[in-house]
């Protein structure tokens, strides 16, 4: 049993390395208006995440609670199969939406196993897979300084999202990659140059991007990695160096992003919408409006039952003729009561675990999963497109993963004897 856990580890991290370059053929094809009933990168997915769930073969626990939460956010759908709407394709189609929800969560629990391992050589070949998925999205972004990729937004030419189809799901994506990193360099590594090197990078891929998640999610992000309570001596010599560097590089940051927003097509963009919108409006790209256009909707259309379980993605989606784009939300009107319920919960859990490790020492990532565990349910309310994301599920899941890590100085391979 060990040696066949050993082999499907080793296959699901292999198909794990092109994901993103899957990802990007999918991108093209759906550019050319080449629709399939299921997508290329969909598939590739299904079957990872398949090769993952055939893991906890040993241990049915997992499969169940997987199960269950599946069967749970299907209820809604199912009902409306069966007494007003018998389509089987939408059925489908919301079982493939509840799939995009489940893959951090799948790919947490496959990811966690790997982590119990403590096995730091295993974790650095992980780690290459990061830098590998981060090079991908650098290539695919800069496409754009020859003419390639498909823009961000549809007016104009503002932003890229290089041949990934769902740009709303890029900096989310991006944000993941480049904290891993910036993370891995600064508080694992103790390299200060390549974390710099890092921070550089991902803010120029984030203005490509020239979204407001990409472009200030990033600063978020790295200063969080940067500022680590338990290790800041304000006394010490090394601490005032830094804070002058910081401060003297400050400036430096501040004129080059505002040359860059003035001299691009974004300050267009910017300015036709800050000047037709309030505050909270402009902030959250008008999702506001489309909650307050759901409410009625949701007052006279939705039967006690499907306030309690929901009608599914697809009812939602009709209904409003798109989808709010803030997670909780989304899936508050999708799967009812009862799916925000189980979503909070989740995020709890996750929380109290991060929580529980982050001042251990020997759990060198759990500081990184506890703040970005916040970060991306604060962004998921913001922009939406993060626990809903195809492009950046299992990257989650590995980020939130990452917090059971133990350092050791012994491979232990025990835990796959379980």
């Amino acid at each position: 049993m060990v040696i066949k856990i050993k082999v499907l580890n080793y296959l699901i991290l292999i198909m794990l390395i092109p994901v993103l370059i899957v990802d990007m053929l999918n991108g093209f094809l759906l550019g050319k208006q080449i629709n399939l009933p299921i997508s290329v990168s969909q598939l590739y997915k299904i079957v990872i995440i398949g090769l993952m769930l055939c893991r906890f073969l040993v241990d049915f626990a997992v499969l169940r609670l997987i199960g269950a939460l599946f069967f749970i956010l299907l209820l809604g759908s199912l009902v409306r199969f069966t007494f007003y709407d018998d389509s089987f394709s939408i059925l489908f189609d919301d079982s493939i939406k509840i799939f995009k929800y489940l893959t951090p969560l799948i790919s947490f629990v496959y990811f966690r196993e790997i982590m119990y391992l403590n096995d730091s050589i295993l974790l650095d070949k992980y780690i290459k897979w990061i830098k590998i998925s981060y090079a991908i999205l650098a290539v695919n972004l800069l496409l754009k300084i020859v003419g390639l990729g498909y823009p961000m937004y549809e007016e104009g030419t503002i932003g890229t999202r290089g041949y990934f189809y769902a740009g709303n799901e890029i900096s989310a994506l991006l944000l993941v990659l480049s904290v891993i990193l910036g993370y891995y360099y600064w508080e694992i590594k103790i390299n200060k140059l390549k974390f710099i090197f890092c921070l550089i990078s991902s803010l120029i891929l984030g203005f490509l991007i020239s979204s407001k998640t990409g472009m200030v999610g990033i600063v978020l992000v790295f200063v969080l990695i940067a500022f680590n309570p338990r290790k800041i001596n304000f006394a010490h010599k090394n601490f005032r160096k830094s804070l002058i560097i910081a401060a003297s590089l400050f400036p430096i940051f501040i004129w080059s992003a505002y040359n860059f927003v003035v001299n691009s097509a974004i300050i267009t963009r910017f300015t036709h919408f800050w000047t037709r919108m309030d505050f909270l409006t402009f902030i959250l790209s008008s999702r506001n409006t489309y909650f307050e256009m759901m409410i009625p909707i949701y007052q006279e259309q939705y039967s006690w039952i499907e306030k309690v379980i929901g009608g599914g993605q697809t009812y939602y989606e009709e209904l409003l003729g798109k989808i709010i784009e803030i997670d909780l939300l989304d899936i508050f009107f999708a799967y009812g009561y009862v799916g925000a319920i189980l979503f909070i919960l989740l995020i709890g859990i996750l929380l109290i675990f991060a929580k529980g490790l982050i001042n251990k020492k020997e759990y060198p990532y759990a500081r990184l999963s506890y703040f970005m565990i916040i970060v991306l349910v604060l962004i998921s309310c913001l922009s939406g497109h993060v626990f809903n994301s195809g492009i950046a599920g299992i990257f989650i899941g590995f980020l939130f993963s990452l917090m059971f890590f133990k350092k050791s100085n012994v491979t232990c391979t025990e835990r796959q004897l379980d």
